[in-house]
């Protein structure tokens, strides 16, 4: 697990799973950060808490119960990069120990979560379980519509800027679940100037992962881009001509006025240097 992957809370009783929420990953802390953090020592007794400052997380609910249908969508990435379903006995109940070692959900199915959460977080907590189902989900009178469906193409690196933001733009409509791997060293286009292979899904997670807000001064973005979302720049600290990779890990989303200064400004060395001391997940290169 590392910051900034997505997280959803699961617990699984009587063969069948219960999804409690949805977080994303701010730091990866020790017991007593963390119960600095709650302020209360009521803490399960695990060695690494995962928290998000900013709880920009769903609520917790554990009253939510997926259908055996539901829970039977759902695949998940094994170690090998094979994907696989959940494992039931005697039909339509879950084996207890269905979900151990479980660590990545396919794309698909983390789209899936998702709709539950949007279309059951507006009901509240029930008196009692809520069984989400298949009809539940397709009658809902929310505003849960299916994104514009992406193609591998969108994910292909491309040294295109047109075509680069018309594929991030694609990418930022639909939830990056887990944190792209990007490219250690992009390859330069066959071009008169010097350009890259740049990877939408890096570009469109940090964005994502912004979430509207310059990453340094923490203004909100100036304006709205042509695709209706928050106009941020996306910055390689260590620039890709110097050999930089485009990675997230080597990436900030940034207001205009920061990326002109991280460039030009009198400062920019120094200015550089505050950016991988207020964004963990940045990596000297």
């Amino acid at each position: 697990m590392s910051i900034g992957d997505v997280v959803y809370v699961i617990t699984l009783a009587d063969g069948l799973l219960y999804l409690g929420g949805r977080m994303t990953v701010g730091e990866i802390v020790s017991r007593r950060e963390a119960v600095r953090f709650c302020g209360t020592d009521d803490l399960y007794p695990a060695k690494e808490w995962i928290i998000d400052r900013k709880k920009a997380g769903t609520p917790l609910n554990l009253h939510r119960r997926l259908s055996p249908a539901l829970s039977k969508r759902l695949r998940f990435i094994s170690p090998g990069g094979k994907t696989r379903g959940l494992y039931f006995v005697e039909g339509d109940r879950l084996y207890g120990q269905a979900t151990r070692g479980l660590q990545e959900l396919t794309p698909d199915s983390a789209s899936l979560l998702d709709q539950i959460l949007q279309v059951t977080d507006p009901m509240g907590i029930p008196d009692k379980f809520l069984t989400v189902t298949e009809e539940l989900l397709e009658n809902s009178t929310g505003t849960v519509k299916k994104d514009a469906p992406t193609t591998d193409t969108d994910f292909e690196p491309t040294a295109d800027l047109v075509e680069l933001e018309r594929r991030v733009s694609r990418l930022r409509k639909k939830k990056i679940h887990s944190v792209p791997p990007g490219q250690a060293a992009p390859a330069s286009a066959p071009t008169s100037g010097k350009s890259f292979l740049r990877d939408p899904a890096v570009k469109a997670w940090v964005l994502q992962n912004a979430n509207g807000r310059c990453e340094v001064c923490g203004a909100p973005a100036p304006f709205a881009g042509d695709d209706g979302e928050p106009f941020l720049e996306v910055h390689h600290v260590h620039q890709l001509a110097d050999g930089g990779s485009d990675r997230v890990s080597n990436a900030a989303a940034l207001c205009p006025n920061c990326h002109r200064r991280c460039h030009h400004g009198q400062d920019r060395d120094g200015f550089t240097e505050g950016l991988y001391r207020k964004l963990p997940r940045l990596v000297r290169e």
